[in-house]
C-alpha cells in the first residue's frame, strides 16, 4: 500500500502538473503576451507622450525665445522713445529760454521806450511852456504896440485933425 499510495499522489502530482502546464500555464502565457503586448502599446503611449511633451518643451523653448527678442526689441525701442523724448525736451529747454531771452529784450527795450515817451512828453511840455511863455510875450508886445498905435493915432488926430 505504500507503493500504490506513492503511485497515486506521484499520478495525482503528474495530473496536477499536466493540468498546470495545460490549463494554468496556458493562460498564464496568454496573459503574459496579453501584458506583454499591453506593455508595448503602454510603452508606445508613453514615448509618444515623451515625444509630445518633447515637443512642447521645443515649443516652450521657441516661445521664451522669442518673447525675450521682444522684450529685448521693446528695450530698445524704449531707450530710442526716451532719447528722442530727451531730445526734444532739450529743443522745449532751448525754445523756452529763447523766449524769456527775447522776454527779457523786449521787456527792456519797452521800459527803454516808456523812458523816451516819457522824456519826449516832459519836452513837448516844455516846448509848450516855452511857446505859451513865447506867446504870451508876443501878446503883451502886440498890446504894447496896439496902444501905442492908438496913441500915436490919438496924437495925429489931435495935431492934424480926423481925417475920414
Amino acid at each position: 500500500m505504500n507503493n500504490r499510495a506513492i503511485w497515486i499522489v506521484v499520478v495525482v502530482l503528474i495530473l496536477c502538473s499536466a493540468y498546470y502546464w495545460v490549463v494554468v500555464d496556458s493562460t498564464r502565457v496568454d496573459t503574459m503576451v496579453n501584458l506583454d503586448t499591453s506593455d508595448k502599446n503602454l510603452k508606445g503611449d508613453v514615448n509618444e507622450a515623451v515625444e509630445l511633451w518633447d515637443r512642447l518643451d521645443l515649443r516652450l523653448k521657441g516661445t521664451s525665445k522669442h518673447v525675450a527678442t521682444l522684450q529685448d526689441s521693446t528695450r530698445l525701442h524704449y531707450k530710442a522713445y526716451d532719447a528722442r523724448i530727451d531730445s526734444i525736451d532739450n529743443a522745449f529747454d532751448k525754445v523756452s529760454f529763447s523766449i524769456e531771452q527775447m522776454n527779457d529784450v523786449l521787456s527792456g527795450r519797452i521800459s527803454r521806450l516808456n523812458d523816451d515817451l516819457e522824456a519826449l512828453n516832459e519836452e513837448v511840455s516844455s516846448m509848450k511852456r516855452s511857446t505859451n511863455n513865447n506867446f504870451t510875450k508876443l501878446n503883451k508886445t502886440l498890446d504894447a504896440i496896439n496902444s501905442d498905435i492908438k496913441k500915436i493915432q490919438a496924437k495925429l488926430v489931435e495935431e492934424f485933425g480926423e481925417e475920414d
